[in-house]
């Protein structure tokens, strides 16, 4: 076959791929959008059906508190027939009683006992009372009024409203506005006798609405005069307003129950408050929603169709191009962003892999300069310590026991410090270096410049740590606090610690200085450098990095001051290697 006819074939099966790339995105698509409008439908039904259980749950909350409040009214209706009859002893009092007459005084106290009573056990009644018409007397749950006693507006509104019964037998419950509240009134008259209660309308509408809370319901109660009684909060709604709206059938749902014996209690919901609100605001919300994903996921499909497969091919061709230097190092271009990021991250990394190849061999000429330079280094230790070595012996031949006693110390200090810094020393070894830096520092200072005291756990010894980390926290501690102006007291203490993981070593070194600066601190915590009386130190930097290097994350150490003159505490707490 001819090279025009293997392109013509390569051609028909790229659009041969194309197309059913294509039909692929269709079936995908196509299932999707029908995926999401069920999803729609189903979710349009369920927020419907949430709707209807919330009116229905509201309904049969608000019918089931109503039907106690009957029940209790039916209950006080009943007491308060049966009291008449055992209690018209009361008829008895003569009718010029007064506050100081003592001989009907315990009658009236029991009198006046039961209504507490009846008040107990009637939460919804605010005031039982009995009535005297003869003697003009009231006996309420809080107290006596004879005729000559000072009344309230509210007990005189009262004693109004029972005297307009006075003259005739009768059991009945009405309503009794006292001037500043609505209530539902129980009253029994037996010759000119009066029992009966006062249960609050307001206090009906709150536990109605509190049973109710979350949604927006509205009660009232219309008077048969016409009047409507209701919650007293006109601040966020006209109810008075939306009460006539509902009654005239608007489209708010409307429900009544018969309360007691004195008429009918309403109750409105409002769709357009509370949680029914909500239910609302989400179906808007989804529907909107599901619109927008609809014409996204059908522009998307259209311009994944159109600008996708050409800028993919476009690509591809660019890879096979790895070989010349020259698109190397060309910045991409393509009608698709990703892909032209895409193309210059991959041109980036072919050029950091060659920058690489020449770090890497200029590393390897770095790190032998090194190993000859460590090789000089080891050189001049030895020319030091033989010229300490001369010292010593000049020394003890003129006798100078002064010197002898330095320098001796000062070489084992200094061959100490010229082994393996990276290596691992036990504790032991590294308490001898820290007591040999200690006595040299003493014959600097005195004696009685400064004290230094290691307290350790028997077992501490053997285990390992970080070469010179003992000696750099104690020289830390030699430096910024001791001094000749006072005496300063240096304290190390070793312990091992059982910890879930494992057993680890606490090191804490503390001394009675001025602690450490506010900036060094910082510094300390925030790992940047430590500039202090105008130079740099770097002894505490170096131990907190090594121990991050050594033993990464199990490894921890902490800086800080004791209570005002009292010094700095350095904390180390590191896993236990033993030797």
């Amino acid at each position: 076959m001819n090279g025009e006819g293997s392109m013509k074939i390569t051609k028909w099966l790229f659009y041969k791929k194309r197309g059913s790339f294509a039909k692929m995105t269709l079936r995908i698509l196509v299932p999707v959008v029908l995926l999401l409008l069920a999803v729609l439908v189903i979710m349009f039904r369920g927020m419907q059906q949430a709707r209807t259980l919330a009116y229905q749950y509201i309904k049969d909350t608000a019918e089931l508190y109503v039907t106690q409040i009957n029940r209790d009214i039916e209950q006080i209706h009943a007491e308060q027939i049966t009291r008449m009859s055992r209690e018209l002893d009361i008829a008895q009092i003569p009718s010029d009683i007064g506050p100081t007459d003592g001989k009907y005084y315990s009658l009236l106290l029991n009198v006046m006992e039961q209504n507490q009573i009846l008040k107990i056990r009637y939460a919804e009644a605010s005031n039982f009372y009995v009535y005297d018409s003869n003697a003009d007397l009231l006996i309420l749950d809080t107290g006596i009024y004879y005729r000559s006693s000072q009344k309230s507006e509210k007990i005189k509104r009262l004693l109004s409203f029972l005297k307009e019964g006075r003259n005739e037998n009768i059991a009945k419950w009405t309503y009794f506005y006292d001037g500043e509240k609505d209530y539902i009134a129980g009253l029994c008259y037996v010759d000119g006798v009066a029992s009966g209660c006062l249960i609050p309308v307001e206090w009906i509408f709150h536990n109605l609405i509190q049973k109710t809370k979350g949604y927006q319901v509205v009660p009232f109660i219309q008077k048969p005069d016409g009047n409507i009684m209701t919650v007293e909060d006109t601040q966020t709604y006209d109810y008075n307003d939306l009460i006539k709206k509902s009654m005239a059938k608007d489209q708010r749902e409307l429900y009544s129950y018969k309360i007691g014996y004195s008429g009918r209690i309403y109750m409105i919901i409002h769709p357009e408050h509370g949680i029914l609100e909500n239910v609302i605001q989400m179906q808007m919300f989804l529907t909107i929603l599901a619109a927008l994903i609809a014409a996204g996921l059908l522009f998307g499909a259209y311009n994944y169709y159109r600008k996708i497969l050409v800028p993919m091919r476009q690509f591809i061709d660019g890879l096979k191009r790895t070989e010349e230097e020259q698109w190397i190092n060309e910045n991409g271009s393509n009608n698709i962003i990703e892909l032209e990021q895409a193309s210059n991250e991959f041109k980036g990394l072919l050029r950091k892999i060659k920058q690489l190849k020449i770090e890497i061999y200029e590393k390897e000429l770095e790190r032998q300069k090194i190993e000859l330079d460590y090789i000089q280094e080891q050189i001049n230790p030895h020319f030091f310590l033989n010229c300490l070595s001369i010292i010593h012996g000049i020394a003890e031949e003129a006798n100078e026991s002064r010197i002898v006693t330095i320098t001796g110390m000062l070489s084992d200090y200094m061959r100490y410090i010229f082994r393996d810094a990276s290596s691992k020393r036990t504790v032991s070894e590294e308490l001898k270096h820290v007591m040999n830096y200690i006595r040299i520092q003493k014959l600097r200072y005195g004696d009685s410049a400064f004290a230094f005291e290691v307290i350790q756990d028997d077992d501490v010894s053997a285990c390992l740590l970080p070469a010179l980390l003992l000696q750099t926290l104690v020289e830390n501690a030699v430096i910024h606090a001791v001094s000749l102006d006072q005496h300063i007291e240096i304290t190390m203490y070793l312990a091992l610690e059982e910890h879930e993981d494992g057993k680890y070593m606490y090191v804490t070194l503390s001394d009675t200085g001025k602690g450490f600066p506010a900036k060094v601190l910082k510094a300390l915590e925030e790992g940047e450098n430590i500039v202090y009386d105008g130079r740099r130190h770097v002894g505490l930097q170096n131990a907190v990095q090594r121990l991050r290097l050594m033993y990464r994350d199990k490894a921890q150490i902490h800086f800080s001051n004791m209570d005002e003159g009292f010094g700095a505490v350095t904390e180390i707490i590191l896993p236990v290697e033993e030797f």
